[in-house]
């Protein structure tokens, strides 16, 4: 009588085999048959993250890559809250990613670890909600053990670590995690379900889907096709009951019609803010090499090979379209399992081959692997494809912890790719822009040197395969600075320029490198060309310090004082103890005085044009102002009405230095009268070159005829007075230093470095000098005086012949 079946009392109607459990005196058999199978769902989750946790166990030490660094690091506006919306590209909105990338920085700033730490998360969510998806469909038939395969193969598929891995892959697991919840919260509300039991719906779930989807949408566009996977997984699940009686039919449009709704609405704001939609043109080559790589995930690449476009390859995803929707229409999970995956491939990414465009399909692909198992009838057979899916996952999980290794650093990944993909330019332009970082990096100027050249390589071979790409060219340029080929990066830097116009960094650069030179040289042209790239790179974008400091300089140099003002003013900022603080009082102070001067000299030339104070008023606003042309014509005239004026003659004397021309002015412009309580007239010219950083028309001066007649201490030594009466210490060191050379017998540049030293706090070396300074008959009196400062320690008498500077 075993297999005798109950009837209800009074009727002839066999009782289900379901409701012969609930006739049972002992309710606590149910309670355990449930409890038994929560266990199993609540094991196989956890299973599913252990295996994804010992898979991409090595996923934290993965530094920010290429695109991590563009979207996330460099892109200022996304490190806050409040601006973080500004980031936001209006033609791929994101929104909800952009959002979580902003909250990631608030937690984690400036570290990888806390990106990674999100995606992984995301990442074994979904795979959780794979197996919770794949075995809603399968039904509660199918033990929860054999939809556990889908998580687990979707957790440790190999094509998958590129969204793990690569940050800016969040978009594709935080969408995709949303899409599942939606398809789960349906399955919950009453529909896709294939329990027999009469119809049910629970309108809070079905709104909570629909909600979710409208967050899949916000993470990434490519969601919007979510009504369709809604579609076929309700016709596949809820299509096996036993009777869909009128009422539940009208309440499975009544459901759907939310999401299509929804669709229409956003496809509509969509259209409306520009945002381009889902392509569909033109990928069958890369949906031929994502399908191949999903089946088969061997080479794979952060970036492939073009992919060809052909009627041969169109005719792939045409059969699996067909295969699908035979399946579907068959109300089989495989088809919902492999539509899923063509709409996925067909409706993200591009029509370059981008692993990260796989991920939303492999969610359906990987419950087709369950799905093969329930066709298996044969216990024996059963035992061998567990055994052989069992493998499948240890291989899939082993491959994936090997490829997370290629992740680990920069070098590696692009170098990897770069021999996967050898006719694209983009491995070895990362690659190049990789070396470029870590070069500056390095403390080792050596090895910094050959890791700058290994850049070099790269980039020029990247530019070798796209010449007009315009990052590329600056790296090579910034590569080639950094091994001191000034004039060829400023080349470069002007080949960045006329591909495009706008790039602010590679103006700045110019600018930068222009200044340098016309410092070094004293060429006003290229000082005229530094001001007019400083501020177009201005214009571009607002400069930061250090270089809003060079370009307040530049103005300085060229006599646009008032401008100066505003942009040292800028560079200052609101720090009383700047470094730049007494430049911008000085600055300050002189563009007032220069307003003053030319109301004054405008007010005494309206009444006489000849007033020689009018004239040199003027010619001193010239000279103050870089005009240098007009201000050597006026005080030309002056001189020569007045060859006494000595003030005009040392105002001419800078002019001349600064148009490069003191050994005309030595030769043309004999000195005047020495006034009362100057000293030397050739000192005071020599002053008047140094205060403004003409040094080498100040030594000319020092060293001319004129100035050996007024009996001056050595040029050299009266030069590195003069530094010192500028506070410029290192280069009245330096001249003090060449004075010892050039003046080998005299004790006092021995005595001025003893005082440099002593004022360093060098009393060693100090020592050494004096040591010198004695040797060469210093003063008793001015070496007991140093002796005394030093704690009154004997002086060592020097080494002959030794020459401590040396």
């Amino acid at each position: 009588m075993a297999d005798d079946k109950l009837v209800k009392p009074g009727s002839d109607e066999p009782v289900s085999e379901e409701r012969q459990t609930d006739s049972l005196p002992h309710e606590a058999v149910i309670r355990f048959d449930r409890g038994v199978g929560s266990a199993q769902v609540w094991m196989s989750a956890f299973l599913i993250i252990v295996v994804g946790v010992i898979a991409y166990s090595n996923i934290l030490g993965i530094p920010f890559h290429v695109e991590d660094r563009a979207l996330i690091v460099d892109n200022a506006p996304l490190h806050s809250l409040t601006t973080f919306s500004s980031a936001v590209d209006p033609k791929n909105p994101r929104i909800l990613t952009m959002l979580s990338f902003a909250l990631n920085w608030k937690v984690t700033p400036g570290s990888s670890v806390g990106f990674h730490v999100v995606n992984l998360l995301l990442h074994l969510a979904n795979a959780v909600l794979v197996f919770l998806v794949c075995r809603s469909l399968l039904g509660p038939a199918v033990t929860p053990v054999i939809a556990m395969l889908a998580g687990m193969l979707f957790a440790v598929h190999p094509l998958n670590t590129e969204s793990v891995d690569y940050v800016v892959g969040r978009a594709g697991l935080l969408s995709t995690f949303f899409v599942l919840v939606s398809v789960w919260l349906f399955v919950k509300s009453g529909f896709g379900s294939d329990e027999p039991s009469s119809f049910r719906l629970r309108p809070g779930f079905l709104a909570l889907s629909v909600f979710a989807y409208v967050f899949a949408w916000a993470a990434d566009g490519s969601a919007i096709v979510l009504p369709v996977i809604i579609l076929a997984v309700d016709w596949v699940g809820g299509g096996r009951k036993e009777v869909r009686t009128a009422e539940g039919g009208c309440a499975t449009v009544a459901a759907h019609a939310p999401f299509w709704g929804v669709l229409a609405i956003l496809l509509a704001v969509q259209y409306a803010a520009g945002v381009s939609g889902v392509h569909l043109a033109g990928k069958q080559g890369s949906f031929a090499q994502l399908g191949l790589l999903s089946v088969l995930p061997l080479k794979l690449s952060v970036v492939h090979a073009a992919s060809a476009s052909s009627a041969a390859l169109l005719a792939i995803p045409v059969l699996v379209a067909v295969v699908a929707l035979v399946l579907v229409a068959m109300r089989s999970v495989a088809g919902v399992g492999l539509a899923w995956f063509a709409i996925g491939l067909w409706c993200t990414g591009g029509t370059e081959v981008d692993e990260k465009s796989a991920y939303f399909g492999l969610a359906g692909l990987a419950m087709l692997i369950p799905w093969l198992l329930t066709l298996v009838k044969l216990p024996s057979v059963r035992v061998v494809a567990g055994l052989i899916a069992t493998g499948l996952v240890v291989a899939c999980g082993t491959g994936t912890h090997l490829r997370n290794m290629v992740w680990q650093d920069e070098a590696s990944l692009w170098t990897d790719a770069a021999e996967k993909a050898p006719g694209s330019p983009v491995p070895p332009r990362n690659l190049g822009h990789a070396f470029l970082v870590l070069g500056e990096a390095m403390a080792q100027q050596q090895q910094a040197s050959m890791v700058f050249q290994k850049a070099e390589e790269n980039l020029r071979r990247s530019l070798s395969l796209d010449p007009k790409n315009v990052q590329a060219k600056y790296d090579l340029a910034v590569a080639v600075l950094r091994q001191g080929r000034t004039d060829e990066a400023i080349s470069l830097f002007l080949d960045v320029l006329r591909l495009d116009l706008d790039s602010q960094p590679a103006t700045l650069n110019l600018a930068m490198l222009l200044n340098a030179k016309a410092n070094a040289s004293g060429d006003q042209k290229l000082l005229a060309r530094s001001v007019d790239y400083f501020r177009r790179a201005d214009t571009l974008k607002a400069l930061s310090d250090e270089p809003c400091a060079q370009y307040g300089m530049a103005l300085l140099a060229m006599g646009e004082w008032e401008e100066a003002e505003g942009v040292l003013q800028r560079a200052a900022g609101s720090d009383s103890e700047s470094a730049l603080a007494p430049v911008l009082k000085n600055v300050q102070d002189t563009a007032k005085r220069l307003r003053g001067m030319e109301q004054q000299s405008l007010a005494l030339l309206s009444k006489n044009p000849s007033d020689a104070a009018g004239l040199k008023m003027r010619a001193q606003v010239y000279a103050l102002r870089g005009h240098v042309l007009q201000a050597a014509y006026t005080l030309e005239r002056l001189w020569r009405e007045d060859q006494h004026d000595f003030d005009a003659w040392v105002l001419l004397s800078y002019v001349k230095a600064k148009m490069k021309e003191p050994d005309e002015f030595i030769k043309d412009y004999a000195p005047p009268p020495k006034p009362d309580g100057v000293k030397s007239v050739w000192m005071e010219a020599a002053r008047a070159s140094a205060i403004r950083g003409l040094w080498d028309a100040a030594k000319a001066y020092l060293e001319s005829p004129g100035a050996a007649g007024e009996a001056l201490p050595h040029a050299l030594l009266s030069l590195g007075e003069t530094a010192l009466e500028l506070r410029q210490a290192a280069r009245a060191q330096d001249y003090f230093q060449q004075a010892t050379v050039a003046y080998p017998n005299d004790p006092q540049p021995w005595l001025r470095l003893c005082d440099l030293a002593m004022a360093g706090k060098a009393n060693e070396i100090a020592q050494r000098y004096l040591a010198e300074a004695k040797s060469r008959g210093a003063d008793a009196g001015e070496i007991a005086k140093r002796q005394e400062k030093l704690g009154g320690a004997a002086v060592a008498p020097a080494e002959p012949g030794h020459t401590i500077i040396r």
